[in-house]
């Protein structure tokens, strides 16, 4: 699995300048106030995260937050009085933040817009039969319906008692829905794929011994044959075009084509068309437990007999494959990748050498553009990154905070953009070599405008809100759809801003809509919204895919003084074949303006 592709570093951020933690607010002055991870969901305006937090008076209850003192207010109690709720779970999406609740008989699923008067109800684990209730997976719904697990069973519902039903399958996740499907992979026993349609009752076709990922939104099933083989299918397109490959293997979408690591350990791409291309031949180490996209490259750990093992580059071609000989010779380099720096152009690495211990270098996949970026930890003992903290997504272009830990200071906040100069160690939270950030670590990428939300413990307060307050401009994703376009470069007045897909279906068409946020205008059933106000956008953007699926368009942002600290929104629609009658929303960006 290509673990850190899916990167959970605490997150990427686009400022000019960081402030030193601070503390939001001491809610309850005996005890801590929040839990290590009180995050529910996004907030019902842009910059606003919904929370969980014990003032000392009422208990554990909802609140929402933009990470200022004055911003944090109790939306509600779903118990009054001083016992509280216990708040478990909880996930949003444009349509709402939904979240597990306890209030004394039973987990139950709620759904709030941020209101006292938005906060119901929806159903009980009593009222459906379920032993207990995880998650809804929101970023993948069709019309009002999403999927949820409970024990080892996945779950469908429409938000209603009666809407909420057991599929009679293992607990899966699902990884797009395609054509009214849901798509959803089973590793509760062997390997399945459950295609589902919500129909009444709905229906269920499984492929056993199976893995479902996409390319260019559509599903691509690997079938698992009698080992050592593999069959990858593209089961939507016309003659469903596959091919064999050895071992078990998971697919993913790169440089215009499908792209797999083999239990060999090489590096395969198969354009849909011809016969796979094999990039790189490993010998030893697992590769694709390491890789990490470097803009429109990939960046991966390797190791054959002349080089050991050293990261290496690939644009997808042959030619275009290369070694990062690090440690000339045979003998190789000790690293790990953490995560893509500088708008995709460079990456942070943590190397261990002999001299310094394990500490970070960046590069920009050549090995005259690796260097060290500073020796946190002198001499030879090293520091350590938290390269997989809880998180929830990634914003902004240019730097990274993320949880660093030595011997003097802890598990404290440090910042990098890559350089030497870009980077240091935030203001200690607790100061001297007691732990200022919990394990596990979670922090809110979502955060407030300019701000990053999480919870530490100072040693004074105990476990409450605290923030990182930015300067310049950030960005935050928000998931909707299955197709997803991107943001490149800063919000910055006077400056361009370029908008990017990839991936798309050449006859599908589609637009960006860039302009000032509008309160959410419900667009058809199932939660999706479209958050520009249009009659204050500025021109659409016409999405027009080239032959390879790419397409790409820039704006300027207006160079007017008072719009700094103030958000635009992208909101991108497709239609086309692939999206049927239907016009499909993708992914929205909230773009806080920079200076």
């Amino acid at each position: 699995m290509l673990r850190p592709i899916l990167p959970a570093l605490l997150l990427l951020l686009g400022p000019l300048v960081a402030q030193d933690p601070r503390l939001v607010v001491d809610l309850s002055a005996s005890g801590s106030g929040a839990a290590t991870n009180p995050f529910l969901g996004i907030g019902p305006r842009p910059g606003e995260s919904l929370v969980a937090l014990d003032d000392g008076v009422h208990g554990t209850e909802l609140w929402r937050t933009d990470g200022t003192t004055a911003g944090t207010v109790l939306v509600t109690e779903l118990v009054p009085g001083a016992r509280g709720a216990s708040f478990l779970v909880g996930t949003g999406d444009p349509s709402g933040c939904y979240f597990v609740a306890d209030r004394g008989a039973g987990q139950e699923m709620w759904r709030t817009d941020g209101t006292a008067a938005g906060t119901q109800l929806l159903f009980s684990a009593l009222s459906v039969g379920a032993p207990f209730l995880g998650p809804p997976q929101l970023y993948y719904r069709l019309g009002s319906h999403w999927l949820f697990n409970s024990v080892n069973q996945l779950w469908l519902s429409d938000g209603t008692p009666n809407g909420t039903v057991p599929l009679g399958v293992g607990a899966s996740n699902v990884m797009l829905v395609y054509a009214g499907s849901f798509y959803a992979n089973d590793e509760t026993t062997a390997m399945q794929v459950h295609v589902i349609t919500p129909t009444s009752p709905p229906t269920v076709v499984t492929f056993a011994n199976s893995f479902a990922t996409s390319y260019r939104g559509e599903p691509i099933v690997t079938h698992y044959t009698p080992a050592p083989t593999s069959t990858i299918t593209a089961i939507a397109r016309p003659g469903q075009p596959s091919v064999t490959v050895n071992g078990q293997v998971i697919p993913f979408e790169f440089a215009n084509a499908l792209a797999w690591f083999d239990p060999q350990y090489g590096l395969w791409t198969w354009d849909l068309a011809n016969a796979p291309v094999q990039l790189f031949a490993n010998t030893a180490t697992p590769t694709g437990e390491y890789a990490l996209f470097l803009g429109d490259r990939l960046l991966f750990v390797g190791q054959d007999a002349a080089h050991g093992l050293e990261p290496w580059i690939t644009d997808g071609t042959v030619a275009g494959t290369h070694v990062l000989d690090l440690t000339p010779g045979p003998t190789g380099s000790v690293f790990s990748l953490v995560a893509p720096l500088a708008r995709g152009q460079r990456a942070l690495l943590w190397r261990d050498t002999p001299a310094t211990g394990a500490e970070p270098w960046s590069t920009d996949g050549t090995v005259a553009g690796t260097q060290m970026i500073a020796d946190l930890e002198p001499g030879p003992a090293g520091s350590a990154i938290e390269a997989f903290a809880w998180s929830i997504g990634m914003v902004g272009q240019r730097r990274l905070v993320a949880p660093v830990q030595t011997q003097s200071r802890g598990w404290e906040l440090w910042l990098t953009d890559g350089t030497a100069s870009g980077s240091r160690f935030l203001n200690e939270i607790r100061p001297g070599p007691a732990d200022g950030l919990p394990f596990p670590m979670f922090v809110y990428p979502w955060g407030a405008g300019h701000r990053v939300l999480f919870t530490a413990d100072d040693g004074v307060h105990g476990n409450e809100l605290w923030a990182v307050d930015l300067e310049g401009s950030t960005t935050l994703l928000q998931w909707q759809g299955t197709r997803t376009f991107e943001v490149r470069g800063d919000a910055v007045i006077g400056a361009a801003v370029e908008f990017a897909s990839s991936g798309l279906a050449a006859p599908d068409i589609g637009a960006v809509a860039v302009g000032w946020p509008a309160v959410a205008t419900p667009l058809g059933a199932g939660g999706n919204y479209l958050l520009v106000d249009l009659g204050l956008s500025l021109p659409w953007l016409p999405i027009t895919p080239d032959s390879n699926g790419a397409w790409s368009q820039s704006v300027v942002v207006p160079n007017l003084p008072g719009l700094a600290g103030l958000d635009l929104v992208a909101q991108a629609g497709f239609l086309g074949p692939s999206t049927g009658s239907a016009v499909e929303l993708g992914s929205a960006f909230w773009l806080g303006i920079g200076n």
